[in-house]
């Protein structure tokens, strides 16, 4: 059975040009349910066996909250800019990401990934491999977001990621 094809999201522009902007990131999440079951539109199993993904901290729920055919690459919210962030689609942590959050102080890296982990969240993925941190793995743990892991490279695998949800 084929997958009904997810919509490519992003803002749309209001009536008579303006912002791109749907609200604020804080009231889009605040309006977005946390919770993990009817609005998922891909199935978790199919999701890591598609892309070949190894399950960091995994999830008991069948679906992922994932409703838009595009990902998140959050260095911009680890840098601690907050609007315009795309916190509904799968985060994708790199090279950089995963460097930066390295170089933070251990109280700086937690005040990041505790705002972080305050929105929902449908999955986060760790490529090249890199090893997790243990503050996102209980972060990750008390707000039910699972993580995975890849050895691809990050562009390599966000391109697979676009192809596996749009069609």
């Amino acid at each position: 059975a084929r997958r009904p094809r997810l919509g490519v999201g992003g803002p749309r522009p209001r009536a008579g040009g303006g912002s791109w902007s749907r609200g604020s990131t804080q009231e889009r999440a605040a309006a977005r349910p946390r919770g993990r079951g009817d609005e998922a539109m891909v199935r978790e199993a199919d999701f890591v066996k598609a892309l070949d993904l190894k399950r960091l901290l995994p999830t008991e729920a069948k679906t992922l909250p994932i409703e838009v055919s595009n990902a998140n690459r959050p260095g911009m919210q680890f840098a601690n800019y907050w609007d315009f962030f795309a916190y509904e689609r799968p985060q994708l942590l790199g090279k950089v990401e995963m460097t930066y959050l390295s170089q933070l102080d251990e109280s700086t890296r937690r005040e990041r990934l505790a705002k972080y982990f305050s929105y929902p969240l449908p999955c986060i993925i760790i490529c090249r491999g890199y090893p997790c941190f243990d503050e996102m793995l209980v972060f990750a743990a008390a707000h039910n977001v699972p993580i995975y892991s890849t050895k691809k490279e990050t562009t390599t695998f966000e391109l697979e990621l676009i192809s596996y949800l749009r069609y």
